[in-house]
């Protein structure tokens, strides 16, 4: 899951994203090796100030599809998603850097 503050992904629509946080790094190039797939999820208002921690985010969220990366070599990525459809949100445990 990918939270962000006042971004909805849209069924249909492409979201450019440039990811350059270890956590998220390591989360792209988890998926660039699996479905390609990623839930996008808008953090909650009230919780602005807690987004380099894990912030609560809405119970409905977009899921997205990796059509286009571009790799840095500085580890950095430029990511395009298209939006597929909107799911709801359950946590579950990771022993990655992400959620």
């Amino acid at each position: 899951m990918f939270p962000l503050p006042n971004v909805v992904l849209v069924p249909g629509t492409i979201l450019p994203l440039h990811v350059f946080e270890p956590r998220y790094r390591q989360m792209i190039e988890d998926l660039l090796d699996r479905s390609g797939r990623l839930v996008v999820a808008n953090i909650r208002e009230e919780a602005y100030d807690e987004i380099a921690d894990s912030p609560p985010v809405h119970r409905v969220a977009g899921l997205g599809e990796i059509v286009r990366h571009l790799r840095f070599p500085d580890g950095r990525f430029l990511v395009w998603l298209v939006g597929l459809e909107r799911v709801r949100v359950t946590e579950v445990e990771s022993d990655r850097l992400y959620r």
